[in-house]
């Protein structure tokens, strides 16, 4: 479970229960690798839609600063805060000692397999969209 930036509870379970969503866990707002990641997501998001896949993005970022990456990047994603970190503990991907994400992408299939993963070693150590498109067309779920 995440929160909004309006602070409202979201399951995470619930944004894959139909659809293909690749989960960004990013370290902040205040990062410039992240504000290059999401931007370069939203330049390619009709992709992403012509696709049927939704992106969000998670971090440790209290809800209000979540705003601040959507302006800063003009981002049209949803992005979630896990202040308290346990949604990051639970996938595997926190920055032990900085109280934050590592640079990490997953994609997570309806029902809630994953079929892409990248952790990243140092924080400008992401996929590229091309990589991620990629993952998406080699794993696209049967019709």
């Amino acid at each position: 479970v995440v929160t909004t930036r309006d602070g409202k509870s979201v399951d995470l379970a619930t944004l894959w229960a139909s659809q293909r969503v690749v989960v960004v866990f990013y370290r902040g707002h205040w990062c410039p690798h992240c504000q290059y990641q999401f931007g370069e997501l939203q330049k390619h998001k009709q992709e992403f839609v012509d696709r049927g896949v939704n992106v969000v993005g998670i971090s440790s970022d209290d809800p209000a600063d979540l705003d601040t990456l959507r302006t800063k990047v003009g981002l049209t994603f949803d992005l979630y805060s896990d202040a308290g970190l346990s949604v990051i503990q639970k996938w595997g991907v926190e920055d032990f000692g900085n109280s934050i994400a590592k640079a990490a992408t997953f994609i997570v299939n309806p029902g809630g397999s994953i079929s892409f993963q990248r952790v990243g070693e140092k924080p400008d150590d992401r996929p590229s969209v091309q990589a991620i498109l990629d993952a998406l067309d080699a794993s696209k779920p049967a019709t």
